[in-house]
């Protein structure tokens, strides 16, 4: 693991199953029954920007990124 990963959290309670974030970043999210799955909590160097865009693409902002 390196000083730059971010770790996702995801808001159920606020998402509305867009599905934004599985079609940006199929390797962190899914939509299962109409709400966020996050997939892959850990983001590394590879992923960070598929899941920065999939970050704020989110229409409801359930999706946030934090530091480790």
């Amino acid at each position: 693991m390196t000083e730059q990963e971010d770790r996702i959290a995801a808001d159920r309670s606020v998402c509305m199953g867009s599905g934004l974030c599985a079609y940006i970043a199929p390797d962190h999210f899914a939509v299962t029954d109409g709400l966020v799955d996050v997939l892959s909590a850990e983001v590394g160097e590879s992923d960070a920007n598929a899941v920065n865009e999939a970050v704020e693409a989110c229409p409801t902002r359930a999706l946030t990124l934090r530091d480790q």
